[in-house]
């Protein structure tokens, strides 16, 4: 009975130290995977700083664009864009109070400039050359797409 009983005791205890073996084994399996994706993840977080380095030079440059937007610039923008009805506003070259801005359009292969005049008396923006003879502005924004009629 006794030599029967040590027997299974010693069998259970291989038993034991082997599982405590594998569970080493697959601990050590689990820690290198683990550090294999901490370092994956400081890679990742590396490759991130870089590329939000890169979008803040990108909206900085972006930035000196609008401000430094003359004519030239703007049809550049809008024939690299190349999207008929593309638009963009750009401080008008003279810059008074009564025409501070410019709508530039890409329509069929060609840019248009068009002024905006700020007419005092109705506190409304209106585009065209001749103030007297004007389209507002609220009337264009609020038709469904840029016509040729508005241009």
């Amino acid at each position: 009975g006794r030599k029967e009983g040590k027997k299974e005791g010693k069998k259970e205890r291989k038993g034991k130290e082997e599982r405590k073996k594998e569970g080493r084994k697959e601990g050590r399996k689990e820690r290198k995977k683990k550090k294999g994706r901490k370092k994956g993840r400081e890679e990742g977080k590396k490759e991130g700083k870089k590329e939000k380095e890169r979008k803040k030079g990108r909206r900085k440059e972006r930035r000196k664009e609008r401000r430094n937007c003359d004519r030239r610039t703007a049809e550049a923008a809008l024939l690299q864009f190349n999207k008929n009805s593309a638009f963009m506003v750009r401080q008008s070259s003279h810059h008074s109070a009564s025409q501070p801005f410019t709508l530039v359009v890409f329509y069929k292969n060609r840019v248009y400039n068009v002024p905006i005049h700020y007419q005092e008396s109705s506190c409304k923006f209106a585009l065209g050359k001749d103030p007297k003879n004007h389209e507002n502005l609220q009337n264009i924004t609020s038709a469904p797409l840029l016509t040729p009629n508005y241009v």
